[in-house]
């Protein structure tokens, strides 16, 4: 995020890690951030490594020294995502001679910009954006407890307050439908 122009992460830089993340998962992971070959800077990050299985992180711990051990590119980047409250678990253990702790040195302002930037659909392009005024194609609803009504918060929200306009093309019309609103963006009982 150091210029505005600067790309989000790839599919093949991010690793979101759960409890039923293999360990093939995180070896080809490591093997594409290590292995000699690419040209290309990324940086791989592997979020919530704290949520692998013990074993899991046994055996990745492994897998990474090993690596290591061979021919190995030098430069890579690789960062951990942990949640601080679990820092106790086996792979955050393992690696916490490397910890870094980060704070955000752009304000969140300019963050959600850049994170607009890079969602915002074009107008040229069929897209279930086209219900949202910004024609942003993520939006994240987060609860601390499931079953709490947060798709029907969203759908009578504000974002739909206003409703598309009455030329909606092809796409907004069957979005529209799909989702249960009218043209005016009034939720259907």
């Amino acid at each position: 995020m150091q210029a505005p122009s600067q790309p989000l992460p790839t599919y093949d830089e991010v690793l979101l890690c759960t409890p039923g993340t293999t360990f093939e998962e995180v070896a080809l992971f490591l093997r594409r951030c290590l292995t000699l070959g690419s040209q290309e800077h990324k940086v791989y990050s592997l979020l919530y490594a704290d949520q692998l299985s013990y074993e899991v992180g046994c055996q990745v711990e492994a897998l990474f020294q090993s690596l290591c051990l061979q021919r190995h590119r030098e430069d890579y980047k690789l960062v951990l995502v942990c949640d601080c409250d679990r820092e106790h678990c086996y792979l955050p253990s393992a690696f916490s001679q490397y910890k870094v702790l980060v704070t955000p040195q752009a304000s969140l302002e300019s963050i959600q910009t850049y994170l607009v930037r890079h969602f915002r659909v074009p107008l040229q392009t069929p897209s279930a954006a086209v219900v949202f005024k910004d024609r942003v194609c993520v939006r994240v609803v987060a609860s601390q407890r499931a079953g709490v009504g947060k798709i029907t918060a969203k759908i009578s929200g504000s974002h739909f307050s206003q409703g598309p306009p009455d030329d909606a093309s092809p796409v907004q019309q069957w979005v529209n439908k799909c989702l249960g609103f009218r043209l005016r963006g009034s939720v259907r009982k």
